[in-house]
């Protein structure tokens, strides 16, 4: 019995691959021209593209915890440090980068909601 994954949102698929393959470019833009230490996230980012290609069973929780943790907590700290800096420190204010941040968020809480419309299948084909 192999267990595969079914997506109940096709529209939901076509948004996680493009997204994904975004992302990897954006990476990988990042990796050539700015920070050359920075590949994990295209790695990271691959894998999960995989995942989704191959339907893997384990699918619904990698995006859990892929959404919670990169595309929620992460920015989420980053819109928090920003704001207190400029309140208190009095720094500037990076607009483009907290835009950013909040782009990341409001995807990440799509797909962690989402992700509730993959569902597990069992093929019980040998």
């Amino acid at each position: 019995m192999k267990s595969r994954v079914y997506f109940e949102n096709k529209n939901f698929r076509v948004f996680l691959i493009s997204y994904l393959l975004l992302l990897i470019l954006y990476n990988g833009y990042n990796v050539v021209f700015n920070f050359p230490n920075g590949w994990s996230p295209a790695i990271i980012n691959m894998v999960i593209l995989i995942l989704v290609m191959a339907k893997s069973k384990y699918l619904k929780n990698i995006l859990r915890i892929w959404s919670g943790i990169f595309l929620v907590f992460f920015p989420l700290m980053q819109v928090i440090s920003s704001l207190f800096k400029f309140f208190l420190d009095g720094e500037a204010f990076y607009g483009v980068s907290f835009l950013m941040a909040l782009f990341f968020i409001i995807v990440g809480v799509i797909i962690f909601t989402m992700s509730k419309t993959v569902k597990n299948i069992k093929n019980n084909s040998n």
